[in-house]
């Protein structure tokens, strides 16, 4: 089973043998037989496709499925009931029959897949445990007797108790086949394990979803799921409709400029593992329209120095592993490093820290999130994005994820608390885009107070704005760092900073040259005020149209300056305080 505080496992190549559940007639494990099998008939009208699994191969045939799962050198053949596996299998080739009857789900997830996403409760005829189950239809069949646990006495990571699958005391009826994990215990493989404790006498198909490394990827297992179940057509049905909502949530996100930037997971004892940008979870953070400050995945966790000196200036948190917390002040209180780290994390000052904990099965050990979160990414995607964008306006209450309150001892600097996000009458709201060359985006966001501080100079004597008017955004990268300063304040004093562009850009590019002398700003773009001003706020059209040409030429002269700046091969490039390329990462945590 899974843990959410897991810090690791060794996935062990799985050996098999010729002789699993050998013996057992069709009759036990599969029903709604063809009565004549004909091979020259096509038995499976809907077919599956594997879209986003990277670890499945499949190839039908007319009466049967041949389905490899290289990972975990598993092989087998899943045969429609009423025909029979060819004679010349290879050697170690499981044989699996659909429809199948109720079978035996070990991992939660397969369990969501089956009660969840296909309605199938009916299909399962035993768990290891209630005891980590979320689903209440399960738990209730479960204390109405029509689902039995394998393990009865099971206790939270300890061993895999599948043998009372065997005893009829237990489990009265032998399931059909089982769904195991990929994952082993010490040197022995899941396979290993199943097999000596249920001695060879339920054929079984490891479920390789946690080994993908996309949310759709683990969503598109229900395809394999309903296979073997024999609800294909409905399998294919219910992964459509999660893939169009995903893509959907996908497209709000590209509705906003802005790219927060994130920090995932926190201290376990002295390490700190995060989910790197090609895990499960980077690819949401990804999908969600946000950064990290890391590049490449080591399978290194950081120390508590390291994670603080990359991830101090993180606008989110996200992920914070615990069950428990409820509050930044909880988050503090299990910070056992020595200087404390937490509090120095400005997302933790500004309340901008959430776990995916909302939903906890009865018993506290376990976040729903890694069972029917893995069955609904559209979801969990959807929950990050209202997050991690505020600014999008959306109905969704969230699901998974909880933000914390606020913590009653830590203060959030004026600079980094957010704006409004409605605008107070009499009031206005510029947005000044600006490009930077030299200096790379973090290094940008951890110096965001001495930016601000810039511009509320250099505009001082038309606005009179201070910094706690002001927010640095970030946009999405391209060769520069790109920015948006945002001003909120009366609209006699944004007209006045909206005359001031070049100003304001030549103020902050002064300032960063204090970081690097390579540092070069523009203006990127034109500058947005909302709501737009009418002429008796005392800028018309011309001034307007003033601040659009202004804003043309200076792009268009600074930018043969950066021209030069980008082209330069100086050892003085300011990037961050150590190679992203090479910085450790830690995996995503689960169960």
């Amino acid at each position: 089973m899974r843990s959410i505080f897991a810090l690791g496992c060794f996935v062990v190549c799985m050996t098999f043998v010729a002789a699993v559940g050998d013996g057992r007639p069709q009759s036990e494990l599969c029903e709604d037989p063809v009565e004549t099998c004909d091979p020259t008939v096509d038995y499976f009208g809907s077919k599956i496709v594997a879209e986003y699994m990277q670890e499945l191969v499949l190839e039908y045939k007319n009466t049967l499925v041949e389905i490899s799962i290289p990972s975990v050198e598993y092989n087998a053949v899943v045969v429609r009931c009423g025909c029979s596996p060819p004679n010349d299998l290879a050697e170690g080739t499981h044989v699996i029959y659909t429809p199948a009857k109720p079978v035996y789900m070990y991992e939660t997830p397969t369990i969501a897949f089956a009660a969840l996403s296909l309605g199938l409760v009916d299909k399962i005829a035993a768990i290891q445990t209630v005891k980590i189950v979320t689903n209440q239809d399960v738990r209730d069949a479960v204390a109405a007797g029509t689902i039995f646990e394998a393990d009865p006495n099971y206790e939270l990571f300890q061993g895999d108790g599948h043998g009372g699958l065997i005893n009829p005391e237990i489990v009265p009826v032998l399931p059909s086949m089982a769904f195991i994990s990929t994952f082993g215990s010490g040197t022995q493989s899941s396979a290993e394990v199943f097999e000596s404790q249920t001695e060879s006498k339920i054929e079984y198909m490891p479920v390789a979803e946690t080994m993908e490394s996309t949310p759709l990827g683990r969503a598109e297992w229900v395809k394999v799921i309903g296979l073997v179940l024999g609800v294909t057509e409905e399998a294919n049905t219910v992964f459509t409709g999660i893939r169009s909502r995903y893509e959907s949530t996908k497209e709000l996100v590209s509705g906003s400029k802005f790219r927060p930037s994130v920090a995932t997971n926190g201290l376990f004892g002295s390490s700190w593992f995060f989910s790197g940008p090609s895990s499960y979870i980077g690819a949401y953070i990804a999908d969600a329209g946000a950064v990290q400050n890391i590049e490449v995945d080591t399978g290194n966790p950081l120390t508590a120095d390291q994670a603080l000196e990359r991830y101090e200036s993180a606008r989110f948190w996200i992920n914070y592993p615990s069950t428990s917390a409820d509050s930044v002040d909880d988050v503090l209180a299990e910070d056992s490093s020595n200087p404390k780290t937490y509090e120095s994390m400005q997302s933790a000052m500004c309340a901008r820290v959430s776990s995916n904990a909302r939903r906890l099965n009865p018993s506290g050990t376990g976040s729903d999130f890694f069972e029917s979160g893995i069955a609904s990414p559209d979801t969990v995607l959807l929950d990050l994005v209202t997050v991690l964008h505020p600014e999008l306006t959306t109905s969704h209450s969230l699901v998974y994820y909880k933000e914390f309150e606020a913590s009653t001892s830590l203060v959030c600097p004026s600079h980094l608390k957010d704006l409004p996000l409605e605008i107070e009458d009499g009031d206005s709201r510029a947005d000044i885009p600006l490009a930077v060359a030299g200096i790379n985006r973090f290094l940008l966001e951890e110096n965001s107070l001495k930016i601000l501080e810039s511009v509320s100079a250099a505009v001082s004597a038309v606005s009179g704005v201070d910094v706690s008017s002001m927010n640095l955004l970030f946009r999405e990268a391209t060769e520069m760092a790109r920015m948006t300063v945002r001003v909120q304040s009366t609209t006699s004093a944004v007209v006045g900073i909206s005359r001031s562009a070049e100003m304001i850009r030549a103020a902050v590019e002064s300032s960063l040259k204090e970081i690097s002398s390579d540092a070069a700003v523009i203006l990127d773009g034109t500058i947005e005020i909302t709501p737009e001003p009418e002429t008796d706020s005392g800028l018309s059209g011309g001034a307007i149209a003033g601040i659009v040409i202004g804003s043309i030429v200076a792009v268009t002269l600074i930018a043969l300056a950066v021209f030069f700046v980008l082209r330069k091969k100086s050892n003085s490039e300011v990037t961050s305080k150590s190679d992203p390329a090479v910085a450790p990462v830690g995996e995503e945590i689960e169960a």
